[in-house]
């Protein structure tokens, strides 16, 4: 056969192998094509477009959509946006105004919202609104001074001019409660945030005026302490909450009867709802129905806060009716033995405050207070934070995969010590035989000397007769068997 000729056939063959191959591939793409739709994006000015349209509804609202949206009207929106411009605290970029990291920020903690939906309602990825939201929240903090204020000493207006409470409360300020916020922590931190909420939550503390503004709040603190304890820490702070001279606060029964607090009567009816449309029978019942009607301003302020910020409401959607079972009768209100060595042996559960923080207590600056997860608001802190805990980089609670931005916690809105420091050592042996004293006198003096190494050093310092002297002093001011 001629040699041209073979080789145009084999290049004949060569094309139509080229060509069925490329006819088999053009089909095996059309297929993968129509089997699975593809994800396309708009063009960026679009996406911009969209953003400014969006903005623009929220800036040009009504009040009443504006509340809707932002949980405040429109005037108040642009006077704290005026604000935080002209303080330097927040700035506009070439990217973002300040009215749109501020309107992100009361977006979520208005209505809880995770920052994939804040995502698409204003077209921004999680890290950008995870950075603005920390960026709004420091600043929000930094303005603690001008919107939590001391209550004026004069008598409020509200007391003044009703005959139900003037004069008897007259020098009443306000009004103190504590309330549960949901906190979530590891697994070995559970024991002291569960409380009788049955799940774990941060106690905190608030003081209000009789116009339902907040006039000290100390959070933070673990959800199964006692509130009266918490009260102690805010007196105790340097820069904690003050009583002035000659006036008190309304507080309910769990609170001690001291100066600068007033409770009511125990064991005498309280609330309305349990005169059963009587009137009151004698003085204690008429003065806790007056001090019911008037402390319920707590309440009030409580439920407008969360019922306006919706990432502190905690309330169940299901009601669940409880009772004491018959069988618990005999060991109520008994006594725990040994209950103060106990307290020594199982501290890890044991609320200390070590996360607590008073409003009057900044913050720090914006990287060293939050990183801020999809799942939820969490702190990052050398400890335990009060709503989600992760440790050196190591997410304990990770929420929904794919949308954490940093592994870091926040919720405690800035780093503190340990208002529990270790006790001295050896502290331990020489209180429990000091001579003179009951084991569980002892135990309870222990206790208190762990809580406070100052004390404690001090304590091995003194002479036997001091350390005697100082037992007696302390066991009969504190201690009651």
């Amino acid at each position: 056969m001629d040699p041209t000729i073979a080789r145009r056939r084999l290049i004949a063959k060569v094309v139509v192998l080229v060509a069925v191959m490329s006819a088999w591939l053009d089909a095996w793409l059309r297929h993968r094509l129509h089997a699975r739709r593809s994800i396309t994006y708009g063009p960026m000015h679009q996406r911009d477009q969209e953003r400014q349209n969006n903005l623009r509804f929220i800036y040009e609202s009504t009040d009443v959509e504006c509340v809707d949206l932002l949980r405040m009207r429109r005037a108040p929106f642009m006077q704290l946006c005026d604000l935080f411009r002209t303080r330097q605290l927040l700035r506009d970029s070439i990217h973002s105004s300040v009215e749109e990291q501020v309107a992100m920020f009361l977006h979520v903690v208005g209505h809880n919202q995770r920052f994939r939906v804040v995502h698409m309602t204003f077209r921004r990825s999680i890290e950008t609104i995870n950075r603005y939201f920390r960026e709004v929240l420091y600043a929000v903090g930094e303005l603690r001074n001008e919107m939590i204020l001391p209550p004026s000493t004069a008598t409020p207006t509200k007391i003044r001019d009703s005959h139900r409470w003037y004069p008897y409360f007259k020098d009443c300020i306000g009004a103190i409660d504590g309330t549960h916020v949901l906190a979530r922590v590891p697994r070995n931190q559970r024991a002291a945030f569960l409380g009788r909420k049955h799940t774990t939550t941060q106690n905190i503390l608030a003081a209000v005026d009789f116009d339902l503004r907040f006039t000290y709040v100390l959070a933070g603190w673990e959800g199964s302490t006692h509130d009266a304890l918490i009260l102690a820490d805010a007196l105790e702070r340097e820069d904690g909450l003050k009583v002035p001279q000659g006036k008190f606060y309304l507080v309910d029964a769990g609170y001690a009867v001291r100066p600068g607090f007033l409770p009511p009567y125990r064991a005498t009816r309280y609330h309305l709802s349990e005169y059963g449309g009587r009137n009151p029978q004698n003085p204690k019942e008429l003065f806790n129905l007056r001090h019911s009607s008037l402390r319920v301003t707590i309440e009030r302020a409580f439920g407008a806060l969360k019922d306006r910020f919706k990432i502190l409401y905690n309330k169940p959607f299901h009601p669940y009716k409880t009772q004491d079972h018959p069988k618990d009768v005999d060991y109520l209100n008994r006594p725990i033995e040994n209950y103060m060595a106990m307290q020594i042996i199982f501290g890890s559960g044991v609320a200390t405050g070590r996360f607590a923080m008073g409003s009057n207590e900044p913050l720090g600056k914006p990287s060293d207070i939050v990183d801020i997860l999809d799942d939820g608001i969490e702190v990052t802190s050398e400890f335990v934070d009060a709503s989600n805990l992760t440790g050196k980089g190591k997410t304990v609670d990770k929420g929904t995969p794919g949308d954490s931005i940093d592994t870091k916690p926040m919720s405690n809105l800035g780093k503190r010590k340990s208002i529990r420091a270790e006790a001295a050592p050896g502290i331990y042996n020489v209180v429990i035989n000091c001579p003179g004293f009951s084991r569980e006198a002892l135990m309870y003096a222990l206790n208190h000397m762990m809580e406070h190494k100052a004390t404690s050093l001090v304590f091995l310092d003194m002479t036997p007769d001091d350390r005697d002297l100082w037992l007696k002093t302390f066991l009969a001011k504190h201690y009651h068997n």
